[in-house]
């Protein structure tokens, strides 16, 4: 009987499994047509390099993973991905859909998408070396950039969403902790009523029991809660700064292959994908990583100014009609400022009486005699009676008319408080609305300036 040699490692046992012919030895597979030309009766020497072409195979499975991948069957694409890529090692479609199909299979306690983001990178790599031309590369990166940015997306809100409702739970133990506090507290002095009130010392040591176990319960919910609020603090940055790691990785692998970064070479699609990602600024974490996004940043700042140049070039009419207006908004703006800081000048003036009143005036008076009397009656000798005498007395009549004083200056101050209330009434009702046109002004002036620095790409 014929056998079936594998080319690669002289082995003899080869398996038919889908269609193909698969070597147990060292994983090889075959067409059924290449394994009826391998089939031999006995030894074959075979001299010189063997080529097995089987690309046709590999475009097969890899069309088979972009089903996969579309139908949401993410761990069959991620196989089918590594079978392309155990035959076509620089296949860079197997690497962007392995690295997609990985992605998507993150969670919570998994984030996958920094192992992807490898083979993103080393799928941009080889393009790289693929396509001289800058626009063609980044035409190709298009899908890993739109895709890319959905996960991360996702994976954010996902954990944002974990962290709410982790502490959600954090604040229900603490209620719990608080409430098993203010039992044991409850106990606790039932404990000590009964035994202050009928010595029963066994009624109070079941109290003392009770007041003991509420505070256990209560310490357990509190240890609970601190114990969830770290664990998912720790699990929310881990997840946030992955994910954002591992998009700005991509990125910066992108942009490190590109041979020319002027204004004029990219797609209006890939300038918009590149915009998207500022989103992941704030998740970073270490230096180098924010400084590296701040540098697209600034890229994609440049090529909007560039962009907002030409376009205002050819609308200079209407470029000026909107600097006018901007000035015009702005002097409105401060003179109504200035309006405003009159009013509350005015408004004070109806506060504050620019003089003392009689009462007030007479109330300090007295103030002096009694502070002066005070310190005369420290000073004098407890032998000499008759002069304490008479400064007690004194003092005392002083405090009554202090007091009579006192409540007359609240009363004045009082009604001329409700005297001026309709017109600091009219002050405020007059601030308010100017403070109103202030903020339309602002919204209008808001409004201008995206139109003249919006992005044109």
């Amino acid at each position: 009987m014929k056998k079936i040699t594998c080319e690669m490692c002289g082995g003899n046992d080869i398996v038919k499994n889908d269609g193909l012919f698969e070597c147990q030895s060292c994983g090889t597979k075959y067409s059924v047509e290449e394994a009826k030309k391998m089939m031999i009766d006995g030894p074959v020497e075979v001299k010189g390099k063997i080529t097995i072409d089987k690309s046709e195979e590999t475009n097969y499975k890899l069309e088979n993973a972009k089903s996969e991948y579309e139908a949401e069957n993410l761990e069959e694409c991620y196989k089918l991905c590594l079978e392309v890529l155990n035959v076509d090692g620089n296949n860079y479609e197997a690497m962007i859909y392995k690295g997609l199909s990985m992605a998507w299979q993150s969670t919570i306690d998994e984030p996958k998408i920094l192992s992807a983001s490898k083979d993103f990178e080393r799928a941009i790599k080889t393009m790289a070396k693929e396509f001289k031309d800058d626009i063609k590369l980044a035409d190709e990166c298009i899908v890993i950039l739109e895709e890319l940015k959905d996960v991360g997306q996702i994976m954010l809100k996902t954990y944002i969403d974990y962290y709410k409702k982790q502490t959600q739970i954090a604040d229900n133990y603490i209620k719990k902790a608080k409430d098993q506090s203010s039992k044991a507290l409850s106990e606790s002095l039932q404990g000590l009523g009964t035994l202050f009130t009928s010595d029963s010392y066994s009624l109070a040591s079941s109290y003392g029991s009770l007041a003991d176990t509420y505070s256990e319960n209560a310490t357990y919910y509190r240890n609970e809660a601190e114990k969830i609020t770290k664990n998912s603090l720790k699990t929310f940055k881990n997840g946030t700064q992955t994910t954002a790691l591992a998009l700005n990785n991509v990125l910066i692998e992108l942009l490190n292959n590109f041979e020319n970064l002027e204004d004029d070479i990219f797609s209006v699609e890939f300038l918009r994908c590149l915009n998207s990602y500022i989103f992941y600024k704030d998740y970073l974490t270490t230096e180098n990583s924010q400084n590296q996004l701040e540098s697209i940043i600034e890229l994609i700042a440049v090529l909007n100014l560039n962009k907002n140049n030409e376009y205002w070039l050819e609308h200079k009419e209407e470029k000026e009609r909107l600097d006018n207006e901007v000035t015009s908004i702005n002097e409105k703006i401060e003179t109504i400022k200035k309006e405003i800081e009159g009013l509350e000048k005015k408004k004070l003036e109806f506060l504050k009486p620019k003089s003392l009143t009689e009462n007030e005036k007479e109330l300090e008076k007295v103030s002096t005699e009694l502070d002066e009397l005070r310190i005369t009656k420290s000073k004098t000798s407890f032998r000499d009676k008759e002069t304490r005498k008479k400064l007690k007395a004194r003092i005392k009549e002083l405090n009554k008319i202090y007091d009579d004083l006192d409540y007359k200056v609240y009363d004045e101050k009082e009604a001329l408080i409700k005297m001026n209330n309709d017109k600091i009434k009219e002050i405020n009702e007059a601030i308010d609305a100017k403070e109103k046109v202030i903020e339309a002004q602002n919204s209008k002036l808001e409004k201008i300036k995206e139109e003249l620095y919006k992005n044109r790409f």
